[in-house]
């Protein structure tokens, strides 16, 4: 698989040259340079510190090699942030020591195609030399990247050897992937005794109150194991299902049927956050009444269509809905519509044959659905799907199989579809750019999802927000509270993390004050005429997109970076939407 990965070398190179040129990049100029400072880079790396440990200690056995050969070894995470770095002094002297800071993003997306990128991006292990990078700033390097998978075999990490350009060595990147599977390793060896570890708890806990219900239950809150007695008070059934609500000492189990008041013991393995109806914030009636509906609705295996604005929470339903259905044990595959290219998306969805076209994997793809079998499909952003590929979906749920691009079988698929957009379909179907028999297919239960301008507990989300990032340590003043009651959203709740982080960073001590709530001008000018009544009242959310693209377009004039960070948003998200409304510079 490596071998024909490395075989179609050239021609990913000249996608993601395409990728950079399409970004605004000059290939003459200077890449962005973004650095996670503050509390972000804490929060980084303690997110990774496992990682970090591992890779130190592979770099350290490495030292030397890394001296003999003059290079600089590097450990990124998976979106390409530098984590921890090794090399004596004169390995590395000849690059741009900024460039090369702990935090420091090498993602495409900031410093063009590059050997961490393409790894990150492809999975694979590659050489980029010289000229290949894109910026001719960094054609002074040469590069050996790796990727490192975790336990579940997800990238987590990436490996990179870089010295000068003229000091290629055939062996470097033998060296670098030698050093991603040492890192593998360790990490697995570590997971094996945590898991260890929990099963010693658990036969401790089997052995001192075997007379008592005992149950274990996994990372993901479900029951994985349940002792005569438990089964006895929770169902001879209940290994498989989620036991999500509890307490210690007494237990209120929800298993297939009304709550029992129950005695457990309980062995818990480390939880990690998922989206559930139990971790939201939603002291707001609107809010209430959706989590209300979504909740009936998990229990149901129609088609459920949510509408709600960018930023509302839209996947945080679905994907709440899903871990409460009676699909909770199969996977939850989500899809950004609007991110698929055009020519792309049906082989993403319904997969493809090998050989099917140019540039396709070797071994074919299963495709979404295929991927989401006995679970359940979020299609986020299907008012923005073409007509050819509403026409294919439509058959899909009709028929419930899927035929690859290139094949000629069907395939049968158990999938639960929850589709998701801001647009307005029934205003599309007028256009004629979606189809109304899909539209009632996907409409069996409606879902509609406030905007966060017509919630009531915005600052309760905020000061959630900020909790979560400094536990009691921050607060805000009445005065930025204020201010945060004042403005409009228009990114709603993904806007209003946003700024709390940034306000969490920009405090250097307990009081977060209106100084440090830094509001976007261009989005306070729209908030400003929005409390005057100066836009048309027909002003429709496409309107207030198009309008806000065009303001950061006037603002960074024209700088295509500076526009999307503005708004928050990916490079590549602004340059579709450019296209959508016909702003390309």
């Amino acid at each position: 698989m490596i071998r024909n990965a490395l075989n179609d070398k050239q021609t990913w190179l000249k996608h993601s040259w395409r990728r950079c040129q399409e970004l605004g990049f000059d290939r003459n100029g200077q890449p962005v340079f973004y650095k996670a400072e503050g509390h972000s880079l804490k929060q980084l790396l303690e997110k990774n510190e496992r990682l970090i440990d591992a890779s130190k200690a592979v770099f350290q056995r490495l030292d030397k090699f890394l001296k003999n050969y003059h290079y600089r070894a590097d450990l990124l995470d998976h979106e390409g942030y530098i984590l921890h770095s090794y090399g004596g002094t004169g390995q590395a002297d000849f690059l741009n020591e900024e460039a090369l800071a702990i935090g420091t993003c090498w993602g495409e997306n900031f410093r063009g195609t590059n050997a961490v990128s393409f790894s990150i991006e492809h999975k694979v292990p590659v050489n980029i030399h010289g000229n290949e990078h894109f910026f001719q700033e960094n054609h002074v390097l040469t590069c050996s990247a790796s990727p490192i998978f975790d336990e579940s075999g997800q990238l987590a990490a990436i490996v990179n050897f870089s010295s000068r350009s003229t000091n290629i060595q055939d062996h470097a990147l033998i060296m670098s992937m030698l050093a991603a599977e040492a890192i593998e390793h360790r990490l697995l060896t570590e997971h094996i005794k945590a898991e260890n570890k929990w099963l010693i708890r658990e036969t401790e806990a089997l052995r001192s109150c075997h007379s008592k219900g005992v149950i274990t239950i996994n990372e993901d809150n479900r029951i994985i194991y349940a002792n005569t007695e438990a089964k006895k008070l929770l169902g001879l059934d209940c290994v498989g299902t989620i036991f999500s609500s509890f307490q210690e000492g007494t237990v209120h189990a929800t298993v297939s049927g009304p709550s029992k008041s129950t005695h457990i013991i309980q062995s818990q393995s480390p939880v990690r956050k998922h989206h559930t109806f139990d971790r939201m914030v939603a002291s707001c009636p609107k809010i209430k009444q959706a989590v209300f509906l979504s909740q009936k609705a998990a229990y149901t295996d129609f088609s459920l269509f949510i509408h709600g604005e960018s930023g509302t929470g839209k996947e945080l339903f679905a994907q709440s809905i899903h871990r409460e259905s009676k699909r909770s044990n199969k996977p939850f595959i989500a899809v950004n519509c609007s991110a698929l290219a055009e020519h792309l998306i049906e082989s993403e969805l319904f997969g493809y044959k090998k050989g099917a076209f140019t540039g396709a994997d070797s071994a074919g793809s299963l495709g979404k659905f295929r991927a989401a079998d006995g679970g359940t499909i979020f299609l986020d952003e299907i008012g923005d799907m073409p007509l050819p590929a509403q026409s294919a979906l439509l058959r899909v749920l009709e028929e419930r199989e899927v035929m690859p691009v290139g094949d000629h079988r069907t395939y049968p698929v158990d999938v639960r579809l929850i589709a998701a957009t801001h647009r307005n379909l029934l205003e599309e179907i007028e256009k004629g750019t979606f189809r109304a028999d899909l539209y009632y297919r996907l409409n069996e239960i409606v879902l509609s999802i406030p905007p966060l301008r017509e919630r009531g507990d915005l600052l309760q989300l905020a000061r959630h927000f900020l909790f979560t990032l400094s536990g009691h340590a921050q607060q805000f003043t009445s005065e930025a509270e204020n201010k945060l009651l004042s403005h409009h959203w228009p990114g709603n709740i993904r806007e209003l993390k946003n700024i709390v982080t940034q306000a969490s960073f920009l405090s250097d001590g307990r009081w977060i004050d209106i100084q440090h709530i830094k509001l976007p001008p261009q989005e306070q000018q729209i908030a400003a005429s929005a409390s005057s009544s100066s836009l048309p009242a027909a002003h429709t959310l496409e309107d207030g997109e198009r309008l806000l693209i065009e303001q950061s377009l006037r603002a960074s004039r024209h700088n295509i970076s500076q526009a999307a960070k503005q708004l928050g948003i990916s490079r590549n998200t602004l340059y579709r939407k450019l296209k959508r409304y016909q702003l390309i510079p």
